[in-house]
């Protein structure tokens, strides 16, 4: 009896644990069908960074993809606005799609971008941007236009943009055109 005890005992066991399998292949194979989705999307999406004694901004997207393994979040259809420290809007524009890397706060920016800046008094137009905020820059890439428009009548176009934000200093590296007016203290200085 004591046999047969320990032998049904052992039966169901098997049965048991025949069905469980450990087999570390195809969760890992499940992992790699999980690449390039999201762990969560939304809609009509926020992110505001208000920063004591800084700048603070809002981005505004109609959808945001959140990749947590990446460190990245893909916005469509964006607007975003800058404040200053006193809570006035410095900067505003829009653009198609951006990647924010969330561990940096990099972001780059791509599609019918379009912004005004009341700190540099200039509407800037361009297909891409990057912001660099380490570095707090913002470039173009060298082969792309960037178009400046000032309310004096500037108007600039030109390749290899990149902006300072510490300095407030605006480069091209190449094939610059347009009109640049001159302020009356840069007048007086040359």
């Amino acid at each position: 009896m004591k046999v047969r005890k320990a032998f049904s005992i052992l039966f169901i066991s098997l049965l048991f644990f025949s069905g469980c399998s450990f087999d570390y292949e195809q969760a890992e194979l499940a992992g790699s069908f999980s690449k390039g989705i999201p762990n969560t999307l939304v809609r009509n999406y926020t992110y505001v960074d208000i920063r004591a004694g800084q700048s603070s901004f809002q981005i505004y997207a109609s959808r945001a993809e959140m990749y947590h393994k990446d460190h990245q979040t893909t916005l469509e259809d964006i607007f975003f606005q800058e404040f200053n420290e006193e809570g006035e809007i410095v900067t505003e524009g829009e653009a198609d799609y951006a990647v924010l890397d969330t561990q940096t706060d990099n972001i780059e920016i791509r599609g019918s971008i379009h912004f005004a800046s009341s700190l540099y008094d200039m509407i800037i137009q361009a297909d891409y941007l990057y912001w660099n905020n380490e570095s707090r820059t913002l470039e173009g890439k060298p082969e792309q236009e960037v178009f400046l428009e000032k309310q004096d009548g500037t108007v600039i176009q030109g390749r290899g943009f990149s902006v300072d934000s510490s300095s407030r200093n605006i480069y091209f590296d190449s094939e610059v055109e347009g009109t640049y007016v001159y302020s009356d203290e840069e007048e007086q200085t040359q």
